[in-house]
């Protein structure tokens, strides 16, 4: 089995310009796995930049921006659009069935079906996707993290706060690669 690192490693090849777009509710428990692993990458890739200057270490997606979309992404759009990005990549916590908390999903956009979907957001992530897509032709990769828990109030479970550091650090390693 492919490892989650090697998948968005996979993924992202040839990437010039990678957008980031976090998406989730700080207020709803699990829902905040995106908002949570955007923040964490953020941390990891600014401390791999540090490093870097200080050496002869370089990542060739030097054009990485992270967007926090909470949970209206689509105020978004007309920046990501602007950025430019070859490849759009989604965090947020999503329901995959009868997956385990924590269980991180890798879906290409070929694989979202449909035009609408139950989302806690304003607008759901396969609308969201195929307006950008119409702009600006990027590939898409959604991290969806399986969420114990999106009741109001609630901090993030354990499984989903181990989850949030794999999907960072596996992101952070595919962006350096």
């Amino acid at each position: 089995m492919e490892s989650l690192k090697t998948a968005i490693r996979r993924n992202l090849k040839d990437a010039r310009r990678v957008a980031v777009l976090a998406i989730g509710s700080s207020l709803r428990g699990d829902d905040a796995a995106g908002l949570q692993a955007a923040d964490q990458l953020r941390r990891l890739i600014t401390r791999a930049r540090s490093k870097a200057a200080h050496s002869t270490l370089c990542t060739p997606h030097s054009a990485i921006r992270i967007f926090i979309g909470e949970t209206a992404p689509e105020n978004l759009t007309g920046e990501i659009k602007k950025f430019r990005p070859t490849h759009l990549v989604i965090l947020d916590a999503a329901d995959a069935g009868r997956k385990r908390p924590g269980s991180i999903t890798l879906v290409r956009r070929g694989l979202l079906r449909g035009g609408s979907s139950i989302s806690t957001h304003n607008m759901p992530v396969n609308v969201l996707v195929q307006y950008l897509q119409g702009s600006v032709p990027c590939k898409v990769l959604i991290l969806g993290i399986q969420p114990k828990s999106r009741e109001y109030g609630r901090p993030l479970s354990a499984p989903v706060k181990k989850a949030v550091r794999r999907a960072a650090a596996a992101l952070a390693a595919a962006l350096r690669a």
